[in-house]
């Protein structure tokens, strides 16, 4: 279908994006796994990798730019579709923006189209370049499992912060598993030491 339509119109061929919906979200992700070299980025909403591992993706499938969106209380896909698929992918090295909203069910696409900087992230994107433009996420030290197990009774996390051009005054981070929550020291540099597991 894409070779059909780049012989038909110019179409820039390190600017192809793909973003779905529900079982559209899906097959974002199965873009994003099997055709990696094709794609810009993508925007997958409301669904979750649906391939049988993260770690069988290509590895050019990490250096996709995604950002993706999911409802908490989604009642048609449940979020830990999400959660794992964006939780693996970080895990062997890639950045994923994960957009996770406590409410707004299953058809929470007129919202997440509404994203301030949503357009424009994704407009910015190239094939095979490095995205500059906020928002970005960088894992500098990601774990090789899905998730991250420990017996230490807290964490310790550091990062820097950006607010597409704007001021950050205030980091804070929330643990939904026990709803502990406090605000990071610093601001675009931030630490947050003895994060209750």
């Amino acid at each position: 279908l894409l070779n059909s339509l780049a012989g038909q119109f110019s179409i820039d061929p390190d600017r192809v994006y793909v973003t779905g919906l529900s079982m559209g979200g899906f097959l974002s992700w199965i873009m994003v796994a099997r055709y990696p070299e094709l794609l810009a980025a993508a925007v997958p909403m409301s669904a979750g990798w649906a391939c049988s591992s993260v770690q069988d993706a290509p590895p050019l499938s990490l250096r996709v730019p995604i950002w993706n969106f999911h409802a908490t209380n989604d009642g048609t896909i449940a979020v830990s579709w999400s959660d794992n698929g964006v939780a693996g992918l970080r895990s062997a090295g890639a950045n994923v923006l994960y957009t996770r909203y406590q409410s707004g069910g299953h058809g929470i696409w007129p919202t997440a189209y509404r994203t301030p900087v949503l357009v424009d992230w994704l407009m910015a994107q190239r094939r095979g370049a490095t995205p500059t433009n906020q928002p970005l996420l960088s894992i500098t030290h990601p774990t090789r499992e899905p998730g991250y197990r420990t017996d230490a009774p807290h964490l310790d996390l550091a990062g820097t912060a950006g607010a597409l051009g704007q001021a950050v005054t205030l980091v804070s981070w929330t643990n939904l598993a026990n709803n502990a929550k406090d605000t990071a020291l610093g601001s675009n540099a931030w630490t947050a030491t003895t994060v209750p597991i």
